[in-house]
């Protein structure tokens, strides 16, 4: 039977993400990115998901097991895993599970004998010395592609881009147009219309609550707005202050409670009653 290897895929605008930038501006943050590479890597034959087998009972990781698995100093794990929660990329699951959630993304794997055919066909190109022309070929053909897919979606990125930046002062500004951010974009108009994403930039700006003003001192980001289920909840209502949805509930109450009076009739009915008719 062939063994198969896994193996994780980074995209070359990796470090640009905003995500991994977020972690890198924090106080050792240098050392979480690389605790959260060697969390992927642990986890990359189970999906994405870490928990121990022990005999035959499943038990949850903790930090100094987390610790030992990946070496890294208990401290690291302790604040990291506090952090990746608080942004999302990390989910502890009710039945103890870890979870990373953008792990499908970084997974690539293949058998020994495709691992060994892949080598053979490299070598052929070397030997052929055509692995420079091929390589310029493949990027002038990428580059076509990229072209192509703007036309054929013309969709104006920039513009979302520029309205998330004016709206929403109070978070940190997108100062690069990465093309997973497009993809986010791309994906988000499929479901939302133009007008919804910058009612989403709005009701964000808004929000106490996701400009950092909560216990875990977290603050949203344009990536983290672009995702469909953070927008769906943002356009829920569920961040909103707690002031705003009170006065909001009040006046859905008074909408549906209210009643169409006739105020003279119901006093001519009171001056009846006293009087004995």
């Amino acid at each position: 039977m062939a063994k198969r290897y896994y193996w994780l895929k980074l995209k070359e605008d990796f470090f640009d993400d905003e995500t991994i930038s977020y972690i890198e501006e924090q106080e050792n943050g240098v050392y979480y990115v690389n605790f959260y590479l060697k969390l992927c890597l642990k986890s990359i034959k189970t999906e994405g998901k870490l928990i121990r087998l022990v005999g035959e009972t499943l038990i949850p990781y903790d930090v100094n097991s987390l610790s030992r698995l990946t070496g890294t100093p208990v401290d690291t794990v302790m604040v990291a895993m506090k952090l990746f929660e608080s942004i999302g990329i990390v989910k502890v699951l009710e039945t103890g599970e870890i979870y990373l959630s953008q792990i499908d993304e970084m997974i690539g794997s293949e058998t020994d004998k495709a691992a060994i055919m892949r080598r053979k066909r490299a070598k052929e190109k070397i030997s052929g010395n055509k692995v420079t022309q091929e390589l310029l070929e493949c990027y002038t053909e990428k580059e076509k592609d990229i072209d192509i897919e703007i036309e054929k979606d013309n969709i104006n990125y920039k513009d979302i881009v520029n309205c998330f930046n004016d709206t929403c002062v109070s978070f940190p500004k997108v100062k690069k147009l990465s093309n997973s951010r497009k993809k986010a974009i791309r994906a988000r108009l499929n479901t939302y219309s133009v007008d919804e994403i910058k009612k989403v930039f709005e009701l964000a700006e808004q929000s106490d609550f996701l400009k950092g003003k909560n216990d875990r001192n977290w603050t949203a980001t344009f990536d983290w707005m672009m995702k469909d289920s953070n927008m769906a909840k943002i356009l829920d209502g569920n961040y909103r202050n707690k002031e705003t949805q009170i006065v909001s509930q009040k006046k859905n109450y008074n909408m549906e409670h209210q009643r169409d009076y006739d105020f003279d009739d119901i006093e001519k009915r009171l001056m009846e009653k006293q009087l004995g008719y």
